[in-house]
């Protein structure tokens, strides 16, 4: 894992500690980033800093939180709790420890010290924390804080690695408990209600499907609030759980769909249709019963979150499809989706401030190599950043995953239009055959065909498969 700024230009990201529990599900690191104010570093400037604890899942490597904070993170521990980081720094005379709900992105409390602090530690019991100071003392301070309800998984024992527990049975016993469960009126384990006793112990069994499974286990206290914790399970496959995915008919299997449409850039020209593609687009798939997630007009942190969000749900979806409709370019072969608040002066500047479409493209095949998944690209209109600054018009060609269908508004190189009436002609000739019953390969090569000839061959979509099956989406 490479950090790297994506908010100042030339700024230079120091990571000066990092910190772990046993049954989190969070690793955190303090990072200091240091850059150089505009019109560099004359008379009394100096470079300017700005100190953030950024947590991590264990499963995924995905950032969850980023905390901004005043003080450089020179020593961290995760706790109390799984919610909670205290911190030190050991720069100049500072002397305190502060604690940080990572759940609020807040300051909870601080406590002065009497001599600068160079290590920190917080017991198991999350009880007591332990500061040893420069001059050779040790400070030993009781953790006051609210009883925070936690969700422990007992079995399966948790691993940090992505579904890396694997069995060969159908089912699987899950028994956790909840602790400080003073408040929790319900548990609920993939969506089952189960009971729990005094203690906060519970356990049930729940079948799993071949590949990865997500349990999520759901724990609601008396204000209606959610405590979740998921874990991953693969089943491995044997000789008859590859008949249990039926090959022929995707209309009663789960499904799940990320749609994207950017139209109004603030810092490049604005595209007409891609929000209306979205929308439309969306509310086709509702209609084909797909869980749709729908981003219009995002932001990178919009579109970053809305990816880590289709992440989550796929892991156990039949059919995924990922559309995306605005300013696309291709950098060094890479092709990168772009979010309507950035602003690209440079190569540098699409590869920071961009979604990358490996990335989609690694998530989809990471959480669901077993399913049928759709790219869907809208995205090849014409250069609207300075010449030089960017790659190749259009996009590159992507070699698909296994059971990845990846379609272009375009073939490489070229560029889309933006279509002349509410929707781009690519877009809209889609949707067209997407109502029709047929199978999935018909849809693109029907929907090609219409385009080269509204555009008298000016526009030639095309596509990369290799489904694993015959499908159809109605």
């Amino acid at each position: 894992m490479k950090l790297s700024s994506d908010e100042f230009h030339g700024s230079k990201s120091v990571i000066h500690s990092a910190s772990s529990n046993n049954g989190s599900d969070l690793f955190i690191i303090g990072l200091q980033e240091v850059f150089i104010p505009k019109g560099g570093l004359q008379g009394n400037r100096l470079p300017e800093r700005k100190n953030m604890l950024i947590a991590y899942n264990w499963h995924d490597g995905r950032e969850l939180k980023r905390i901004k904070i005043n003080e450089r993170p020179d020593q961290i521990a995760l706790g109390p709790g799984p919610n909670h980081a205290a911190y030190i720094t050991s720069y100049k005379d500072q002397k305190q420890v502060s604690i940080v709900s990572i759940e609020r992105s807040e300051l909870d409390s601080r406590v002065a010290l009497n001599d600068i602090p160079d290590i920190l530690t917080i017991s198991e019991s999350n009880d007591w924390l332990a500061v040893g100071m420069r001059k050779g003392q040790i400070g030993v301070y009781t953790l006051d804080r609210n009883e925070t309800a936690e969700i422990k998984i007992i079995s399966p024992s948790l691993s940090r690695n992505y579904a890396v527990d694997k069995v060969r049975s159908s089912e699987i016993n899950i028994v956790g408990s909840i602790e400080n469960n003073s408040n929790i009126v319900s548990v609920a384990v993939n969506g089952s209600k189960v009971d729990f006793d005094a203690s906060g112990n519970f356990s049930t069994t729940i079948g799993l499907g071949p590949g990865k499974n997500r349990v999520s286990v759901v724990a609601k206290n008396t204000d209606n609030q959610e405590l979740i914790k998921d874990l991953y399970v693969s089943r491995l496959a044997g000789e008859t759980s590859k008949t249990e995915r039926p090959p022929s008919s995707i209309g009663s299997q789960s499904k799940v769909a990320l749609v994207i449409g950017n139209s109004n850039y603030a810092n490049t020209s604005v595209l007409r249709n891609p929000k209306n593609d979205a929308e439309d687009m969306a509310d086709l798939l509702r209609e084909l019963d797909f869980d749709v997630i729908e981003v219009v007009d995002g932001t990178y942190e919009n579109m970053k979150e809305a990816v880590y969000r289709f992440g989550d749900r796929i892991t156990n979806a039949d059919v995924t499809i990922f559309f995306y409709a605005g300013h696309g370019i291709e950098i060094d072969g890479s092709n990168y989706l772009i979010p309507i608040d950035a602003q690209v002066n440079s190569a540098l500047d699409v590869k920071l401030k961009s979604i990358p479409l490996k990335g989609v493209i690694n998530t989809i095949e990471y959480a669901n190599d077993e399913g049928l998944n759709m790219i869907i690209l809208d995205a090849c209109r014409n250069n609207p950043f300075p010449t030089g600054k960017r790659g190749g018009a259009g996009l590159a060609k992507v070699t698909p995953p296994s059971g990845t269908l990846i379609a272009y508004a375009t073939d490489p190189g070229s560029t889309a239009s933006d279509g002349g009436g509410e929707n781009g002609l690519y877009t809209g000739e889609l949707i067209k055959q997407m109502k029709v019953s047929q199978r999935i390969e018909d849809v693109f090569m029907k929907t090609r065909i219409n385009v080269e000839e509204l555009s008298n061959g000016n526009q030639r979509p095309w596509e990369e498969a290799r489904l694993k099956g015959v499908f159809y989406l109605r």
